[in-house]
């Protein structure tokens, strides 16, 4: 009786195991694309029918903990055995290998390659100039590597996504690149090194970070919806232009950690939310966000990096209740957090009275998150009472304290 089980669970196994193997070679190869590099290799000693599967396999992901000791030559094995189109790569390693890195984009030029990533933990390689003849593109994330277009560079005409960190390239490399991808939606640039001069020229761009240092900003972005400005500057004279905005008519988000303006004059219809840090020492960064707020009536939600930059500063008093120009503003702002709250005891007045600017003014404002630093010295406790006293102007306004 057992062994009659015995034998019925093996002939029902191997029914599974046959009914996989005779799945569609596209669902099989979808299938194998879940799997680590190594595992989905492993099925083609397992299962024969599953040999020339694993060899057509579209997507070769391989991350840092899944790398093998003899990266090269796995690499290279798949190369030699794999038939049919490599739609995706994507390597994170410790370290370079120029050399392979060379052979492996010559290889993928070849092979129709939509989706390429190449990042390294610190080693900078040089990008194999094959890498542009790659004309079926549609998104690139590159890490410490540096590159030169060459003269025959015609452009990624289906490229959407381009994220470069930690890249050296030469200003007009890096324009030329960017305009020379018509269809780019999403933009994403972290400590570059080589270009100080950042012009954008993207009709189509949706999405913009920029968290690099740079002297000069220009932009011409007519649909894009979300900016993010975010970097520490080494250089006091960065000033960003008043027509920058002009050229930016769709935004919808802007995050920006940085005071780059001395004055603000512009409009924003579509501004729904804003992220900005905020010196409580500093009366020019007090006048600039409020200029912002006055350029932006529709704003819904509002986080603010609060903090007194120069301890040896006096925080600036009695701005926010003097400030003029307040009717109006904030009629559609919901939520409000306050982050980071990085200010002493003798700041915490400036704090209350701009608090207290937005709530008498915010009459639809739903939530008001406060959340103070590990490093904060002020009064806690002395601080949540004060601010559950304030007025609000919307009966539904509640204040949390962390």
């Amino acid at each position: 009786m057992a062994s009659s089980k015995l034998r019925k669970a093996k002939n029902d196994s191997f029914i599974e195991t046959d009914m996989l193997s005779n799945l569609p070679e596209n669902v099989k190869e979808k299938i194998l694309t879940y799997l680590p590099i190594k595992e989905a290799g492993r099925t083609s000693i397992l299962f024969t029918k599953w040999r020339y599967t694993w060899a057509s396999i579209p997507e070769l992901v391989l991350s840092c903990t899944e790398t093998p000791s003899n990266l090269v030559a796995f690499v290279d094995a798949i190369f030699v055995l794999h038939r049919g189109p490599i739609r995706k790569f994507d390597l994170h390693s410790r370290r370079g290998y120029p050399e392979a890195f060379g052979r492996w984009i010559v290889n993928m030029s070849r092979n129709g390659i939509r989706e390429f990533v190449l990042y390294l933990c610190h080693d900078r390689y040089v990008l194999h100039s094959a890498f542009f003849s790659c004309d079926e593109l549609n998104c690139v994330n590159l890490g410490y590597c540096s590159f030169k277009l060459p003269s025959r560079f015609k452009g990624f005409e289906l490229l959407h996504t381009l994220k470069l960190k930690k890249v050296a390239v030469s200003d007009d490399d890096l324009e030329k690149l960017i305009s020379s991808c018509p269809l780019l939606t999403k933009l994403k640039l972290v400590a570059l090194s080589g270009c100080v001069v950042l012009n954008i020229h993207a009709p189509n761009l949706l999405s913009l970070k920029l968290f690099t240092e740079f002297l000069n900003l220009q932009i011409y972005a007519p649909k894009l919806l979300s900016l993010s400005v975010e970097m520490i500057f080494t250089h006091e004279s960065v000033q960003l232009r008043e027509s920058l905005f002009g050229n930016l008519p769709n935004l919808e988000t802007i995050v920006m950690r940085k005071h780059f303006f001395k004055k603000f004059p512009l409009i924003f219809n579509r501004l729904k939310n804003l992220a900005i840090n905020l010196d409580f020492g500093e009366e020019k960064e007090a006048a600039f966000v409020l200029a912002l707020f006055q350029g932006a009536t529709h704003l819904q939600s509002l986080t603010i990096g609060a903090f007194l930059c120069d301890q040896d500063t006096l925080p600036i008093s009695n701005f926010w209740e003097k400030a003029e120009g307040r009717e109006g503003l904030f009629k559609q702002l919901q939520t409000v957090d306050i982050v980071d709250w990085r200010v002493e005891n003798s700041a915490v007045d400036s704090l209350l009275s701009f608090v207290k600017f937005i709530l008498n003014s915010a009459s639809q404002l739903e939530t008001m998150m406060i959340t103070e630093s590990q490093e904060n010295k002020a009064d806690e406790r002395m601080m949540l009472k004060q601010l559950l006293q304030l007025e609000r102007a919307s009966p539904k306004a509640k204040i949390i304290f962390e």
